[in-house]
């Protein structure tokens, strides 16, 4: 039997002159050039493809500046900005949207005070039970639901001194009795309507990083107004 050692010797010599070869052919000057002029003229096709398409959008934004401004739509964001108004004539500078704008964002300025207060009070979100209904899903809002929560001891710390009466009464009447305790954010409602105007002091030149404070009491506004006008309907109050 002959030895297999001298098989394994051509083995080995066959495969490192094979890797010998293909190492000289990868990293020549000739396999190196190829490779540079492939991947410049790649990179070519793709800084041309994304010229084009650049050329070809601000042609097409361009063309469509010049027609919406020929149809007499201004594009600027300074001209869609909504103009300064008297405060008495401005429905947004009641006291209920007013003070909202009281707090900045205390990133905006190094000399801003202590905003701790705040941040801890914001901390305590009013959880509301769902009874608002879904529009999508046809459900309409439950007022014997706001009943039994308006009755209920377990409300947040803002809805405890929520008025109710001795004796349950129907669900429409005690509802408008627990939204007597928001009197004054519907007597602001009411006075308010009157305005011309409604502009809130917000930077528009933000775009959407802009400050939104008042959407919170206006959604709350809403919420009550939603509540107390299907309340005076269900008791036929349509007048």
């Amino acid at each position: 039997m002959k030895p297999i050692f001298p098989t394994f010797s051509k083995l080995f010599d066959w495969l490192l002159s094979t890797f010998s070869k293909l190492f000289d052919w990868l990293f020549s000057w000739r396999t190196i050039r190829r490779l540079l002029i492939t991947s410049a003229v790649v990179v070519t096709l793709i800084v041309l493809f994304y010229t084009v398409e650049l050329v070809r959008g601000k042609w097409a934004w361009d063309k469509y500046v010049a027609e919406t401004e020929a149809r007499g739509e201004p594009l600027d964001i300074a001209a869609l900005i909504p103009p300064p108004v008297p405060d008495d004539e401005n429905f947004a500078m009641i006291p209920l949207f007013r003070d909202s704008f009281k707090f900045k964002p205390p990133f905006d300025s190094l000399d801003q005070p202590d905003w701790g207060p705040y941040f801890e009070a914001s901390k305590k979100v009013r959880l509301l039970p769902r009874f608002d209904g879904n529009w999508i899903k046809g459900e309409r809002i439950d007022l014997s639901g706001w009943q039994k929560y308006y009755r209920s001891e377990d409300k947040p710390e803002a809805d405890e001194k929520v008025p109710t009466s001795e004796n349950p009464q129907s669900p429409a009447e005690d509802v408008l009795l627990a939204l007597t305790v928001r009197k004054d954010v519907l007597d602001q409602l009411k006075g308010g309507s009157h305005r011309r105007y409604a502009r809130f002091p917000i930077d528009y030149n933000a775009n959407f990083a802009a400050v939104l404070p008042h959407l919170k009491p206006m959604k709350d506004a809403t919420l009550t107004l939603k509540q107390r006008a299907l309340a005076h309907l269900a008791l036929g109050n349509v007048n």
